[in-house]
C-alpha cells in the first residue's frame, strides 16, 4: 500500500460525498437520465441515479485506500459463485 493509492482513494470518496451532497446541482448542470428516469422515478430517477454513483464512488475509494478492494471483490464473488460442498 503506498501513498499514491491512500491518496487517490481519499479523493474518489470526496468526490463521491460531494456528488451526494450536490446532487441538485449536478442534476441542473448535467441535466435528466432518459434511462432512470424512466426505471426509478418513483424514488427519484436522476437524483436517485447520481446519489447512488456517489455512493458507490464512495465504498470504492475508501475500499481502494485501505487495499481492501480485491478482498470486497473476491469475497462477493465467493458468495454469489461458490459451489455447494466445499
Amino acid at each position: 500500500m503506498n501513498i499514491i493509492q491512500i491518496i487517490s482513494g481519499f479523493i474518489a470518496a470526496a468526490l463521491g460525498t460531494l456528488a451526494v451532497i450536490y446532487t441538485e446541482w449536478i442534476v441542473q448542470n448535467v441535466g435528466y437520465n432518459e434511462w432512470a428516469e424512466e426505471k426509478m422515478s418513483m424514488w427519484g430517477g436522476s437524483r436517485m441515479l447520481y446519489k447512488i454513483i456517489g455512493v458507490l464512488a464512495v465504498l470504492g475509494g475508501l475500499l481502494y485506500s485501505f487495499d481492501l478492494l480485491d478482498k470486497f471483490i473476491f469475497g462477493l464473488g465467493n458468495v454469489f459463485f461458490s459451489s455447494g460442498g466445499q
